[in-house]
């Protein structure tokens, strides 16, 4: 979800591609709660294109997938 070496644009794009049902964030430790809600409003139903169902899990939680 974020990392020096990417973009928002570019986690749009590969979320677009991948199209999956259900999107959860990953490598979000170095955002704020701005920064995290900010890259939210781009992901998911309410995002650009991306239908995704988004969930950023709160530290130390899981979730099964699958």
């Amino acid at each position: 979800m974020h990392a020096p070496w990417s973009t928002v644009g570019d986690l749009i794009d590969y979320v677009r591609e991948v199209a999956p049902h259900t999107a959860y964030a990953v490598h979000d430790g170095a955002l704020n709660d701005v920064g995290a809600a900010m890259v939210e409003g781009f992901l998911g139903e309410r995002g650009p294109g991306v239908p995704a169902r988004y969930h950023r899990l709160a530290p130390g939680a899981t979730t099964r997938i699958g």
